[in-house]
């Protein structure tokens, strides 16, 4: 038995990175655990194709559970691997490598100011996915082979590369892995086997069979939900994810300023022994670990308050927990002479969340409870409805937590469960470090000169989005770190320490001397507007510099030491600070490059065709400065009136941020608008924070007068009235749209330079797209477009345009989601006779809704549409379900929270529709790519591109391209899905006229779609029995035809037997007879109809 210790023996962690499911950081992980997230998927569709077992569970092998996207991604440049070897690493290396710099980053050191040190490594990694696939591969085996499968190299990759001296250990315990692996770290940290010690989880499921051997174990929950400590749990689903934290002896922690996430007061592991089978728990045993992890902390059981359980969500184990916990807590509560409140100590499990992630299933519960100490809140489970009848809480200190409750700062002792399927059992005990922990800020003895902001990475690119990064949070659209902000008192300060002494300094570099935060967003702003200030400095430190240059003393001024450290001359930071060192700072930590590295390539037909547009450096240059100018006075004059506006509102005076809305007479439905308000005052320094209280302070400039346009227009005439609408007094319809009119916000795009740039873009990329299709299809096959919420025909006009060569081999259609649009639609007419319109609204089925085929298109485009909808997720369904698998998905969005929209169009209720902010970018409906890149990855998309060229981005709009991998199968219609021509019918009758190769492409993409083949695969000679059309194919296939060309086929008509010439002949003929499937519908069962 291990002695109790006290605070001597206790381990911070400072540092933090992970990538969970839709969460490539902890601020995106801890807004999806608030927000009660659903993650739970079905298999992303390029996954199983990796493997060539194919379950039997299921036709495609797909099995529900969380999901990581981009698992072939990996910046191996930037840790001087090739490509040759990183394509045979196993994935769990890769985001491992990754994970640790990122970690190294967080806690605010260099990764070189730890080479040659006696750091440990300690990983829970049980995942043999990797092998299975790399033996399938049809690549030689070869060095790298096996060093790639070899489970050792998770940690040995990181020792290697870092230069670490301590222990290096892939631990595997099944389920309890990583759990154990924090143990051993905090073991061998105090035994001073290392000083510090990165630890972390990992776990992948590249492959179907592990899966389907767990359902046949009776594991995994039929429902594809787990759902621990419910009267209706039945299991769990398998999750991905991955974390990684760094340790170090806590009086080391506070010495060297850190900011501590939490303290490991104490940790135990053992073995449940005997037990009716090898794989059921002991009770026993778990009370055993339980208890012994709080002796070793020397914690009395009335101090903890929360316990993340396990949790598998299983009717046999989910009691067997539950009577395990009370065991231990009954034990310890006799030995320190103690009595536990009923109901004091909640329970979660963040299985819930996220399924179960086997070996990083431990430190996934371990980041939680850390995420919950710094925000205050203890989480629980998620879609939690009725306890478990046979859990027995009544009258004991347990209780279930399901919505998120305060979790106030304080004493707070949270204990973390993981057990290993084998019996290995693990339990740490956290908490808040002791209040003395966070240590004074120290005071440097140089004013200005500690003001050198720098910034390094790997390249331009990379140094780019890391400038975008820090910008971001210092606007305040990123989530602020736990711990001190860049705005807090103190905050600057800390920010550039952080720079200097916690980032490694990398070739790309970027310096300059500040005096503010408002300096530094000017800098970083200006210096990606291609306007950098008079003091800024760029350049590549990567080669020596011909005439070397001394290290800067304490008396040069600051732009010396920017100019030298640029240069790439060493310098010594501390020199700035005599007095003692700030406190260090989370910061947003490097943005690796995502290329692609993996044993085998992806199938031809999944590839996007338009990965890239012809660079436009000149007019993107010459747009960037227009765009810059205009936001500075939009920014202005609404700094101006915003303050004005919430000033009449009652807000110089402090209000308590919990009845802010109520005391200023906000509309809830208004309340994200007024957060969004209350940023950009923030921003420029007129917002004060103190205790829970926020008012107004300052006085802004006079908004300087700007040339007179449409959007400074619209943008006064928003502002002026913001007060009633806030209150809900004036409708925000009222203010944009005056009497109806349109004109107002028509105008703002009209004649628009950059909304012109990015339709023009949008146009280059569909006509790629369709040149690509067009080069698939035989001669006189037809390409099919849809636009979705086309609306006045903005973005149309440019791609019509682009597209009058190819007239003759597309159709287009038109979609809204009123017929009030039709008339734009109509103006298209003489220019392109192609043209059909349908209403379409997007956030619901389309198969429900009739109006246009699914499966069926091949371009479908959306501009600043997508956005606007509730949930991101759903309407990414809707829309693959519209199209061809290899289809092209064309997006022109938003990409950043402008002040100008989110005053203007942000006044409107749609704007604030979404039920998912946290992919979100705060402030906005809008996504970055990254979030459109993660959610297009987990709705039958792949291959997602950001196409409208470098630095497009900073003009607040984005094109992505992304392809739809899958398509759905056709349901049986109930009635016409077809589009209406909006040029006047033929004369004669109504029956529309096809031109047989028309029908033939049509049934050959239908016969593509249904078989699931390429469709070069497909001749006109083929039968379609030869291709492999069966009678029940057939009637797929049926279905397909009849709502693609709302025409009933008899019975008597037998596809199968035809060839793809002979059938199309007949559809033709079946079309010009105009017999509508509607006219059947009655008959629907009898003979000679499907």
């Amino acid at each position: 038995m291990t002695r109790p210790r006290g605070t001597d023996g206790a381990i911070a962690i400072v540092g933090l990175a992970c990538r969970f499911p839709s969460a490539p950081d902890q601020h995106a992980f801890w807004a999806n655990l608030l927000n009660e997230t659903d993650l739970i998927r079905l298999t992303p569709a390029e996954r199983w194709y990796w493997s060539t077992v194919r379950s039997i569970e299921s036709e495609n092998g797909s099995q529900p559970g969380s999901y990581l996207d981009d698992v072939d991604r990996f910046d191996a440049p930037f840790f001087h691997i090739t490509g040759r070897e990183a394509g045979w690493m196993d994935p769990h290396h890769r985001i491992m490598l990754e994970l640790a710099w990122a970690c190294l980053e967080d806690a605010a050191h260099t990764p070189s100011s730890l080479r040659g040190k006696a750091v440990g490594v300690y990983v829970g990694a049980s995942s043999q996915d990797w092998r299975p696939l790399l033996e399938a591969s049809s690549s030689p085996a070869e060095g790298y082979t096996a060093l790639g499968a070899a489970a050792s190299f998770v940690t040995s990759r990181i020792s290697y590369f870092f230069n670490f001296k301590g222990p290096s250990l892939a631990i595997d315990t099944a389920c309890s892995s990583s759990l154990v692996a924090l143990h051993r770290a905090v073991r061998d940290i105090r035994l001073g086997e290392c000083e510090q010690a990165l630890v972390g989880g990992v776990n992948l499921n590249l492959i179907p069979a592990p899966g389907i051997c767990f359902s046949r174990a009776g594991m995994l929950s039929p429902r594809g939900r787990c759902r621990t400590f419910d009267e209706g749990a039945d299991g769990y689903v398998r999750g991905e994810g991955a974390a990684m934290l760094l340790l170090k002896p806590l009086a080391q922690a506070r010495a060297d300023g850190d900011r501590i996430y939490g303290t490991v007061y104490g940790s135990a592991m053992n073995h449940g022994g005997a037990a009716p089978t090898v794989t059921s728990p002991n009770p026993y045993s778990q009370s055993s670990v339980i208890a012994e992890a709080f002796r070793d902390a020397g914690i009395p059981p009335d101090r903890v308050s929360y316990v993340e359980t396990h949790g598998t969500g299983t009717p046999l184990g989910d009691p067997i927990e539950i009577a395990g916990l009370k065991r231990a807590l009954s034990a310890l509560a006799r030995e320190h002479g103690v009595e536990l409140a009923p109901g004091s100590v909640g329970l979660g499990a963040v299985k819930t969340h996220l399924g179960h992630l086997e070996a990083a299933a431990g430190i996934a519960g371990v980041v939680k409870v850390l995420l919950c100490l710094g925000h205050g809140k203890r989480v629980g489970l998620q879609g939690f409805e009725k306890p478990n009848s046979r859990l027995r809480l009544d009258g004991s200190p347990l209780f279930l937590i399901g919505k998120p409750v305060q979790w106030p700062a304080g004493d707070r002792v949270a204990g973390v469960s993981s057990f290993g399927f084998g019996g290995v059992n693990a339990h740490v005990v956290l908490g808040d470090p002791p209040a003395e922990a966070s240590g004074p800020q120290a005071t440097p003895g140089t004013g200005h000169r500690a003001h050198c902001l720098v910034l390094s990475a790997a390249n331009d690119v990379t140094l780019r989005a890391r400038c975008r990064d820090l910008l971001s949070l210092l606007e305040g659209r990123a989530p602020r770190p736990i711990g001190l902000s860049p705005h807090d008192e103190g905050g600057l300060l800390s920010l550039i320490y952080t720079l200097q002494v916690g980032r490694e300094p990398l070739p790309a570099r970027l310096a300059s001397p500040v005096q503010s935060i408002a300096d530094v967003i000017d800098v970083l702003s200006g210096w990606l507007a291609g306007k950098p200030g008079p003091l800024a400095v760029h350049g590549n430190a990567g080669a020596p510099p011909a005439s070397p240059e001394s290290p800067p003393r304490l008396e040069d001024a600051p732009e010396v030491w920017c100019r030298r450290w640029v240069q790439g001359t060493e310098v010594d930071w501390a020199l700035l600070y005599p007095y003692g060192r700030p406190l260090r700072m989370g910061l947003p930590s490097y943005p690796f490059e995502d290329h692609r590295y993996w044993a085998f390539e992806q199938p031809r037909s999944w590839k996007n065709p338009v990965e890239t547009l012809a660079e436009r450096p000149t007019e993107t240059a010459a747009l960037t400065a227009l765009y810059a100018e205009q936001e500075r006075i939009q920014r202005q004059l609404i700094v101006q009136r915003t303050f004005l506006a919430l000033s009449e509102l009652g807000l110089r005076e402090p209000i308590s941020s919990g009845e802010l809305a109520t005391r200023l007479g906000v509309q809830p439905k208004y309340e994200r608008l007024l957060t969004a308000v209350l940023d950009i005052l923030r921003a420029a320094g007129h917002v004060e924070e103190t205790g829970g209280a926020i008012r107004l302070v300052g006085q802004p400039a006079a908004a300087q007068p700007g040339p007179a346009n449409a959007a400074l227009d619209l943008l006064q005439r928003c502002l002026s009235h913001l007060s009633p609408v806030l209150r809900g007094e004036l409708p925000a319809t009222h203010v944009l749209f005056p009497d109806g009119a349109m004109s107002l916000v028509e105008n703002v795009y009209r004649g628009n330079p950059i909304a012109d740039f990015f339709n023009a873009r949008t146009a280059e990329a569909v006509e790629k797209a369709v040149l690509a299709r067009l080069a698939q299809l035989p001669d006189g096959g037809t390409v099919h477009l849809l636009e979705i919420g086309a609306g006045t025909g903005g973005t149309t006009a440019g791609i019509i345009d682009r597209l009058a060569p190819h007239a003759g081999r597309i159709s287009y259609t038109y979609t809204d989601v009123s017929l009030g649009f039709r008339n734009f639609a109509e103006r298209f007419a003489e220019r392109a006779s192609y043209l059909s319109w349908a209403l379409l609204d997007i956030e619901r089925d389309p198969a429900a809704q009739r109006e246009v085929p699914i499966s069926h298109y091949d371009v479908v485009i959306a501009s600043n549409v997508l956005h606007a909808t509730t949930d991101i997720r759903r309407t990414l369904e809707h829309v693959a379900t519209l199209m061809t698998a290899g289809g092209v998905l064309v997006l022109n969005e938003i990409c950043s929270a402008s002040p100008f929209t989110t005053l203007t169009f942000g006044l409107l209720d749609g704007w604030w529709r979404f039920r998912d902010p946290e992919v979100r970018i705060p402030g906005s409906p809008g996504l970055s790519f990254d979030s459109w890149r993660q959610m297009l990855g987990q709705r039958r998309f792949q291959s997602a591109r950001s196409v409208a060229g470098e630095g497009a981005d900073r003009l607040g709009q984005q094109v992505i391209t992304s392809v739809c991998t899958a398509s759905k199968t056709s349901p049986k219609p109930t009635a016409t899905a077809t589009a209406t021509p909006v040029r006047a019918p033929a004369p004669g009758g109504t029956a529309e006229t096809r031109e047989t190769p028309e029908v033939e492409e049509a049934l050959s993409a239908a016969l593509a779609a249904t078989l699931r083949i390429d469709r070069e695969r497909i001749s006109p000679q083929h039968t379609l029995y030869e291709l492999g059309v069966d009678s029940l194919v057939a009637l797929d296939l049926r279905n397909a035809l009849e709502v693609r060309f709302s025409v009933k086929i008899p019975m008597d008509v037998p596809l199968e037997e035809l060839t793809i010439q002979q059938a199309a002949g007949r559809l033709t003929e079946l079309i010009s007879l105009g017999v509508p499937a509607e006219t059947a519908a009655a008959d629907e069962g009898e003979d000679g109809y499907v």
